[in-house]
């Protein structure tokens, strides 16, 4: 992750900076974080809607289709604000 504020050599930086710095990489890392649990979430809530009612859940690529690079993931690219 960078860091847009860190414009000082790493062993110049005072205090302040360093921990402004952790503060911005913290809240980074907990917003990735939030859009994993969130994924983990949905996926859990597919798996045990499908164990009621016995029905597979829904898949975005099924075992025949896959991508043109012959692989059956999505690439999930997300908007930054650096």
């Amino acid at each position: 992750i960078a860091i847009a504020t860190a414009k000082q050599p790493a062993g110049h930086m005072s205090r302040k900076q360093m921990i402004d710095d952790l503060k911005v990489v913290s809240t980074a890392l907990g917003d990735k974080k939030q859009l994993v649990d969130r994924v983990i979430q949905a996926l859990e809530d597919e798996e045990a809607a499908a164990a009621e009612t016995g029905v597979e859940p829904s898949h975005a690529n099924p075992a025949n289709e896959t991508d043109k690079e012959g692989g059956d993931t999505e690439e999930f690219v997300e908007d930054s604000d650096e």
